[in-house]
C-alpha cells in the first residue's frame, strides 16, 4: 500500500478593480487570455478533469518543488492548474503528500504563498500591462485581491485522530448522499478556520460539493468582505496595486470568519438531515417490502 495521499488544495480568488462595475468586453478578455497563452501551458482536453485552461511551466513547477523540498515535506506528482475570468480567478493545486504529514500549516503557507505570487505574475503583471498600452481600460486596473484556501484531504488513522484536534477550531461532519437507495454513504469532516477550510473525507469527495464549498468562499466571505472593505473607505485613494494593502486585507476578522462559518453549516450541514429522511425511507421502504412479501406469502399458503 502507497504511503502517500492525494491531496488538492483550490484557492479561489477575487479581485478589486478600480471600478467593479467594469464589463470587459470579448475582445479585451482574449487580449488577456492570449497574453496568458504567450506564458503559460494551456491544458489539452482531457488534462484537467475539472476544465482549468491552464497549467503552470515546468520551470514554474520546479521552483515550487525546490520550496517543499526545503520544507522537508515529502510528496510527489506536483501540478498546479489555473482557471482566470473576468473577477474571479481559481488556482488549483494538486499533490501526492505521505500519510503521516503532520505539516499541514506548513504545506498551507507554502502555497498560500505561492498562490500570491502567480496572482501578480499571471493576472496583475499582465492587467498592468494591458492597462498601460491603453489596451485596457484604466477602470479595469486591478487594486488588490481577496483570496482563501480550501484543502480536500483523505481522512486516514493520522488526521483528527483524538478529541482536542477536533474542538481547536470549529469542526463538524456532512454526510454525502449518491443516488441509489442502498448506496453506501460517505461521511466527511470539515475544519474552518481563518486561514483555510480543510476537509477530511473518507475514501471519496464528489465535485458537486467541492462546486458549492467554493461557491460558498466567494458568495459569503470573498465578496462580502470586498464590500466591507469598501464601504470602509480603503480604496477611496488607491490607484494602483498595493502589496502591503492587499497583505493587510486579505485576512478574515473574527466576525467574517463566523458567518463563513454559519453559512457554511447551513449549506453542507443540511446533508446530514436529508441522509436522516433519507435513512428513514430507506428503513420505510424495506419494511414495506417485507409487509408485502409477507402479505404475498400468506396469500399463496392460503391455497396450498
Amino acid at each position: 500500500m502507497s504511503r502517500f495521499m492525494k491531496v488538492e488544495i483550490f484557492v479561489p480568488t477575487l479581485f478589486k478593480f478600480k471600478d467593479d462595475e467594469v464589463l470587459f468586453t470579448n475582445s479585451e478578455l482574449n487580449l488577456v487570455e492570449d497574453k496568458l497563452d504567450q506564458i503559460l501551458n494551456r491544458c489539452n482536453s482531457g488534462c484537467d478533469k475539472f476544465g482549468f485552461p491552464y497549467q503552470l511551466s515546468d520551470k514554474d513547477i520546479k521552483k515550487l518543488e525546490k520550496k517543499l523540498e526545503k520544507k522537508k515535506i515529502e510528496f510527489k506528482n506536483l501540478n498546479v492548474s489555473l482557471y482566470v475570468y473576468h473577477h474571479r480567478a481559481i488556482i488549483k493545486y494538486s499533490v501526492k503528500i505521505n500519510k503521516k504529514a503532520d505539516n499541514l500549516r506548513m504545506l498551507r503557507k507554502t502555497f498560500n504563498n505561492h498562490s500570491n505570487g502567480v496572482i501578480k505574475k499571471y493576472i496583475n503583471d499582465i492587467n498592468d500591462k494591458l492597462i498601460n498600452s491603453k489596451l485596457l481600460r484604466n477602470d479595469g486596473r486591478i487594486l488588490s485581491y481577496y483570496s482563501y484556501i480550501l484543502i480536500f484531504l483523505p481522512k486516514n488513522k493520522y488526521q483528527l485522530n483524538n478529541f482536542v484536534k477536533k474542538i481547536e477550531t470549529l469542526t463538524f461532519r456532512i454526510i454525502e448522499s449518491y443516488k441509489g437507495i442502498f448506496r453506501k454513504r460517505f461521511v466527511h469532516h470539515l475544519r474552518v478556520s481563518s486561514p483555510s477550510t480543510i476537509i477530511y473525507f473518507t475514501k471519496k469527495i464528489g465535485d458537486e460539493v467541492k462546486v458549492e464549498l467554493i461557491n460558498a468562499v466567494y458568495q459569503h466571505c470573498l465578496y462580502n468582505k470586498k464590500i466591507e472593505d469598501c464601504n470602509q473607505g480603503y480604496y477611496s485613494k488607491s490607484e494602483r496595486f498595493n502589496v502591503k494593502k492587499q497583505e493587510e486585507l486579505n485576512v478574515l476578522n473574527e466576525s467574517q470568519l463566523t458567518f463563513l462559518w454559519n453559512k457554511i453549516v447551513d449549506l453542507l450541514g443540511a446533508r446530514s438531515i436529508e441522509m436522516q429522511i433519507y435513512e428513514v425511507t430507506k428503513v420505510n421502504l424495506v419494511i414495506a417490502i417485507t409487509a408485502l412479501i409477507i402479505s404475498i406469502f400468506t396469500v399463496i399458503t392460503r391455497f396450498i
